[in-house]
């Protein structure tokens, strides 16, 4: 199928799909007229390239995982790993927003 078709399929643009064949997520192969043509595999990489962009995968933890063949379950923990320090970073800022509230955190006025 064409660029167009699997883009449909997928629900991501063609531009995506590009920028995933650029960094080695996906090879798509060449018909004759130089067009991409994939494959039902290669739909399912790309669904599984979003579902991992949806929980904010990196790049290039998928390539480790797709290319260097690094267990799913090791790119998952990392990244709940990371989710979990972000959760208290952004924990932690809520409460000094919630301090400068109670003015028990002086600003200074210029």
């Amino acid at each position: 199928m064409k660029i167009k078709q699997c883009s449909e399929k997928v629900s991501i643009s063609p531009r995506t799909i590009r920028f995933y064949e650029e960094m080695g997520l996906i090879q798509a192969e060449r018909a004759e007229n130089g067009y991409r043509e994939y494959t039902q595999e290669d739909v399912e990489r790309l669904q599984q390239i979003k579902l991992l962009r949806d929980i904010g995968v990196s790049i290039e933890d998928m390539k480790q995982y797709f290319i260097s063949g690094i267990p799913l379950q090791e790119v998952l923990l990392k990244q709940k790993n990371r989710l979990i320090a972000q959760k208290k970073d952004i924990q932690s800022l809520i409460e000094i927003i919630q301090d400068i509230e109670k003015q028990r955190v002086p600003l200074s006025t210029h």
